[in-house]
């Protein structure tokens, strides 16, 4: 101990040097990981940064706009959803009108990002204080929140795999490959899919441009949390504090909730602009102003840029105005100047993707009302399958939600799934929303108002076409619909008996259907096994093969044997997202039977080939069998 400070310093600096010599020694040999493993950790991280830096782009120039439009919210959570929404829909539509001059290019993009986020460095970095404080004033979610988070992570490590789902194939992300790699936005092919909305098409067309399609799918997943939280603030403002989660865990109970999460797909987004329209209206409800009407109309034109089913939501909500001006005792006038402001925000909000229609299908709605490019009654009629549907059977219809919930005749499976939970309690979410006095009622029944529309032009599609009955399309609805049913638990204690809480038994049943839903949930990410892939010892290409099987070894054999003059012309397979030659796809399974109800006869179809330039023909089997035993 008596030894000089020297001493003592050169001893430490020997024990130093001797600790990371055998440390280095070893590790040469024994290599806790390699290049490959360091490449996927180094491409994960880039996924996550470039998608989080489109969210948080989106979030501080929405943030930035509605300041600029005097806008203020006294709610911390709403100002930031509202800002994310409205932001994110402005850098869609940046990269949309870049993508329409022919300026899609990664240098140009990377630099005006980082630019972006340099000049606007507070406002990116406002959410994750925002959230911090609103967390620190929130009620913990109990169990639910350990579910919450476990469903979040496995759902996150999906969304970082290579894209699989079937539509992502078939246009949300083969339509963004084609503009990144042409450098602007056209019409690859004849695909009816391509001018179903567009918004966030765009979106994943920026992530592919600064990282790869797994961010794009981040994307989807972070819209998620969006919806979550547009829910967590409505229930905050109907059921307080204590019952704020209550509508989240409602919605958690639909299986395709999770399912859809790490898909590229854009579900999830339309369902969050239609809670954000619905919490603007309820703050015009209290206020009255119509700026809160006109950021309705902002939401549900954002929402119109998604997908053409979307314009339920401004006639449901524009009826919604009408009932309560009507309810309040205001006159006509007021009543039409809402419903003009109402109007006016949505058409001129989703006016870039009708114009964009009308330019390149010479249709604003293509292909729907006045036809269009390529479009033909025998294709209108393929397409509609009118007669198809479950009929006018009383019965049929009456048990049409059990049928949507348990998706027997539903064209799809896995992202069709309702879960029972909404049926379940149906009788007393319709009876308390429609009996109850107490002031919280009053959102719930707004809410009951406006899925009703929804689901009354669902089920008329449903009836009268099986194409139309997809559980999917009422995702918007049935997440506005988790309002009136938490209430409806939450107002069943008022029935319980001495011996009994049916409030809690409810609760319990609840409980157990989000364990189910874990379950499902585990056993899916187990049978994507994400973790070789994750961890760098599995390519991206041996994932594809595993997942994909036969139709991804067909686009390989494709693009290693055939050039760019040949010509693939796909029969009963609509994917072509992995396909790099050129090929037309088959989105309706339509190819094949329209070319024997044109031309008549194989020397026709033959001839007709050859002139549209095809050299080869992929036959999808399993698509085949598909349509012949739907049929």
């Amino acid at each position: 101990m008596g030894r000089s400070p020297w001493i003592r310093a050169a001893l430490a600096v020997l024990i130093i040097l001797w600790t990371l010599a055998l440390l280095t020694a070893f590790y040469r040999v024994q290599k806790p990981f390699g290049l490959q493993n360091a490449l996927a950790w180094g491409r994960i991280l880039w996924e996550l940064a470039a998608a989080g830096c489109i969210f948080g782009l989106g979030t501080a120039v929405g943030s930035l706009a509605l300041e600029r439009l005097g806008f203020a919210w006294p709610d911390e959570l709403e100002r930031l959803l509202f800002a994310a929404g409205i932001g994110l829909g402005l850098c869609a539509l940046f990269v949309f009108v870049l993508g329409l001059v022919g300026g899609l290019y990664r240098w140009l993009f990377v630099p005006l990002t980082v630019a972006a986020v340099a000049l606007l460095r507070k406002r990116f970095l406002a959410p994750g204080h925002t959230l911090y404080a609103i967390k620190s004033r929130m009620r913990g979610p109990g169990l639910f929140g350990a579910f919450l988070l476990v469903a979040l992570a496995l759902t996150l490590t999906q969304a970082l795999l290579p894209p699989t789902s079937w539509d992502a194939l078939m246009y949300h992300l083969d339509g963004p490959r084609h503009y990144v790699r042409e450098h602007r936005i056209y019409v690859p092919y004849d695909n009816v899919h391509f001018a179903y909305g567009g918004l966030l098409e765009a979106l994943f067309t920026y992530a592919m441009l600064l990282a790869d399609d797994s961010a794009a799918r981040l994307l989807h997943w972070l819209y998620g949390l969006l919806l979550l939280g547009g829910l967590y603030a409505l229930g905050r403002r109907t059921l307080g504090r204590e019952g704020a989660w209550l509508p989240v865990a409602v919605l958690c109970t639909a299986p395709m909730l999770f399912t859809l999460m790490p898909w590229a797909y854009n579900d999830l987004g339309l369902a969050f602009y239609e809670v954000l329209a619905f919490l603007a209206l309820l703050r015009w409800h209290r206020e009255r102003s119509l700026r809160r009407v006109a950021l309705a109309g902002v939401a549900c034109g954002l929402a119109l840029g998604f997908k053409y089913t979307a314009f339920t939501i401004p006639l449901a909500l524009g009826l919604l105005l009408l009932w309560w001006t009507w309810r309040s005792g205001a006159g006509w006038r007021e009543a039409i100047r809402a419903e003009a402001v109402l109007v006016l925000a949505t058409l001129l909000v989703a006016a870039p993707w009708f114009l964009r229609n009308w330019a390149f299908w010479g249709n604003p709605v293509y292909p729907f009302v006045f036809g269009g490019r390529g479009w033909s009654p025998w294709r209108s009629w393929w397409y509609q399958q009118p007669g198809t549907g479950i009929g006018r059977d009383p019965l049929g219809i009456l048990t049409l939600p059990w049928t949507a919930s348990i998706t027997v005749k539903d064209v799809s499976f896995r992202e069709a799934r309702t879960g029972p939970f909404f049926v379940l309690v149906l009788p007393a979410t319709l009876g308390f929303a429609l009996l109850s006095r107490r002031r919280k009622s009053s959102p719930a029944r707004a809410a009951l108002f406006v899925v009703g529309i929804q689901y009354a032009l669902w089920a008329f599609g449903a009836i009268h076409s099986r194409n139309l009955l997809q559980a999917r399309l009422l995702l918007p609805a049935l997440a506005l619909l988790s309002l009136p049913t938490a209430l409806a638990v939450d107002g069943l204690e008022a029935l319980s008996l001495p011996q009994l809480s049916l409030r809690r038994f409810i609760l319990a049943v609840l409980a157990l259907v989000l364990a189910l839903n874990a379950l499902d949930l585990a056993v899916a990410w187990a049978g994507d096994d994400p973790v070789p892939y994750l961890m760098g010892l599995e390519s991206r290409e041996q994932y594809l093969a595993r997942r994909l099987g036969s139709h991804y070894d067909a686009m390989q054999y494709l693009n290693e044997h055939l050039t760019p003059q040949d010509k693939v012309l796909f029969l009963w397979e609509p994917r072509g997202y992995y396909c790099r030659v050129p090929y037309q796809s088959d989105p309706f399974l339509d190819q094949f039977p329209r070319l024997v109800e044109e031309e008549k006869d194989a020397e026709g179809i033959w001839q007709r080939l050859r002139t549209e330039g095809y050299t080869h023909v992929l036959v999808f089997e399993t698509g085949m069998e598909f349509l012949r035993e739907s049929t």
